[in-house]
């Protein structure tokens, strides 16, 4: 429900003549003898409440922080996880059921997009927000296992259990209820706990851990204690049962059942007594006037007491009271109507900063207005984010739309750099073959029309995989006869990949690195394999040879300059790694395997795209639910086949 600025002054402005009238009541409250006495009474009792619902409280606001502690985690990383199966950890954990150690092994996990397998950067986010302790929990074969905290067990003392096992009770309830609430004693202390179970669709993964610490009875008692009562009144509390001293500022642990008027407060334990009390240091008797409360959960009774000749005795400083009290109300309406007034224009200022910000062109386009408001200014701010947020969802598809032809103009330019060389060499193959009346000449002018065919195209993006094959064999074709047969070449792709879209240009560069690189010390039987298949709903080609592969240095090296975007003499290669990153995301891209005298393998991850996607949103196409397609058997062809 919205409320109007007109609602608010009008809040205020009633705040403040209650204010007034409340003064006024008192002053007039205050000039009789029997509201003073009421007023005694009632000054007595909310301290004796208030110490009641103190100690009561204290309990139920950590219960309180820790459902708060609850719905915030739910809010920052909610109830669903994932297990990541390319993440494995193996580790050892204790069970404090058995008193044995076991080792685990098990996958990674996810929550809220993040990573908390054995990385605790999540767990201490949540603990700092509620000052608390926060874990997870991922559900194994073996149990539910601690795989990341906020608070590592302080030295010798009794931390976290690692290990939940299956058909423990605590494992029990968090599977047959999904969450519940207790209380448990770790690092040296009493805590309230929770727990939330984390699900990937509708199987439980695993569960996050709250906890916050129970107030400690010294705590309590400085509490108590410190409430001020007129005079030299205090306040103290006893046992119900045993009338035992529990918070008194000298004689705690003291028994007071001798004291006739303690019996009464046992007996009745709600109420007020007027009684003649003899001075515990000095016996003398004074009159005084208890108010005492009975709190149920402790089985206590907090008792405020104070002689009544300290209330009478300010009947005389009356007019300064109401003077202040006057004065206080004014001081206070004024500043809360600045404060109301700095509310309303504060949002203002801040949509005219970042107007000016944007019209500038300065402005972060990222960061939100955070402006808490159920009125039209809130309802402004709420309007003005959503435009921005738009904004900047434009811009970042302007942006990547900018990326991607610049990553086309370099492909361009690569493959600008490689046509007139292969053209002239291919050339000069054929002039020598027609000089020498092979017949196989023809073959080859063939395999060059048809390649340069495939090549030319109609400057599109993404072609199929049929015609990302067909290109690199012809090319493959007139390269074994320039090489003279000193490779073979082994196709190995499944038929149901042929219709399947892709970027353009990726698997010649890989072929050309293995030739140029894997056979440059090859006189023969060079082996080339280009593999196809369906993996996880989505698509793997691999290039590999049986050349001299790379040392494992080398290996580093070159993922590196890949994986920072350096060419360092790796154009092909990178230009196919980030021109897959760029348009698919950054769950594609390649994979390289070598060995020294071995070979090495090159591995696309590629979405499988049954359509032609669109040009900008490809990106966000390759992150809807994949398309399910029947696997069929693989077709095998052998180097000399070639389709036409």
């Amino acid at each position: 429900m919205k409320h109007r600025l007109s609602h608010k002054l009008s809040i205020v402005f009633a705040s403040l003549f209650a204010v007034v009238l409340v003064a006024s009541a008192f002053s007039v409250h205050w000039t009789v003898r029997r509201e003073l006495a009421a007023s005694m009474r009632s000054n007595l009792k909310i301290a004796s409440d208030l110490i009641r619902r103190l100690v009561e409280t204290r309990a139920d606001e950590q219960w309180g922080a820790l459902a708060g502690a609850v719905q915030m985690a739910d809010l920052m990383v909610g109830t669903s996880a994932a297990i990541d199966p390319h993440e494995r950890h193996r580790h050892t954990v204790y069970n404090d059921y058995t008193g044995e150690f076991m080792e685990v092994d098990q996958p990674g996990l996810m929550v809220g997009g993040r990573s908390v397998s054995f990385d605790s950067s999540l767990a201490m986010e949540i603990s700092r927000r509620y000052h608390g302790i926060a874990a997870f929990y991922q559900r194994t074969d073996h149990g539910l296992v601690l795989v990341s905290t906020s608070h590592p067990a302080p030295e010798r003392s009794r931390g976290l259990a690692t290990l939940y096992p299956t058909g423990t009770p605590v494992y029990d309830l968090v599977m047959r209820y999904g969450s519940f609430q207790r209380r448990d004693h770790f690092h040296g202390a009493w805590h309230l706990t929770a727990w939330q179970v984390l699900s990937e669709g509708d199987t439980i993964v695993g569960a996050v851990f709250l906890a916050v610490k129970q107030v400690e009875m010294d705590r309590m008692r400085r509490d108590v204690l410190s409430i001020l009562l007129a005079g030299d009144g205090f306040p103290y509390v006893i046992d119900a049962s045993s009338s035992r001293v529990v918070f008194h500022p000298s004689i705690e642990g003291e028994s007071l059942w001798q004291y006739p008027h303690i019996r009464d407060v046992q007996f009745r334990r709600d109420g007020f007594l007027d009684s003649v009390v003899h001075d515990i240091h000095t016996s003398e008797p004074r009159e005084h006037v208890l108010s005492y409360s009975y709190i149920r959960p402790m089985n206590w009774i907090v008792i405020a007491e104070a002689p009544t000749e300290v209330f009478f005795g300010r009947l005389r400083i009356l007019q300064l009271i109401l003077l202040l009290i006057f004065g206080g109300a004014m001081v206070a309406s004024v500043l809360l109507s600045l404060l109301v007034g700095s509310q309303i224009t504060r949002p203002i200022q801040a949509i005219t900063g970042k107007i000016k910000e944007i019209s500038e062109g300065e402005a972060d386009l990222t960061r939100r207005l955070d402006v808490i408001s159920n009125d039209e200014v809130g309802e402004l701010c709420e309007y003005f984010n959503a435009f921005v947020s738009k904004l900047h969802r434009l811009k970042l598809v302007e942006q990547r739309e900018v990326e991607m032809q610049l990553r086309d103009a370099q492909m361009n330019a690569l493959e600008a750099q490689i046509n007139p060389h292969f053209l002239y060499n291919t050339l000069e193959t054929i002039r020598y073959m027609i000089a020498g009346g092979h017949e196989q000449a023809v073959e080859v002018v063939q395999d060059l029309a048809d390649l340069l065919r495939l090549s030319i195209g109609h400057g599109e993006r993404y072609v199929t995989l049929r015609h990302e094959l067909d290109h690199v064999m012809r090319y493959l074709a007139i390269q074994r006869v320039r090489y003279e047969n000193r490779f073979d070449v082994a196709l190995n792709v499944d038929r149901q990949l042929d219709g399947l879209y892709t970027a353009k240009f990726i698997l010649q560069p890989l072929v050309e690195n293995a030739l140029i690189h894997g056979f440059r010390t090859t006189e023969s039987g060079g082996v080339i394999r280009i593999n196809g298949w369906i993996e996880s709903h989505e698509v793997r080609l691999s290039v590999e040879d049986n050349g001299c592969g790379m040392a494992s240095s080398t290996l580093r090296r070159l993922k590196g300059r890949i994986r920072q975007g350096r060419s360092d003499g790796s154009i092909g290669l990178l230009n196919v790694s980030e021109r897959l990153r760029l348009y698919f995301g950054d769950t594609y891209g390649v994979q390289i395997t070598s060995r020294e005298n071995a070979g090495t393998c090159v591995t696309l991850r590629l979405p499988l795209l049954p359509i032609e996607p669109e040009q900008v949103e490809v990106v966000h196409a390759v992150r809807r639910a994949p398309v399910r397609m029947p696997i069929r058997r693989s077709l095998h062809h052998s180097a000399n086949s070639r389709n036409k």
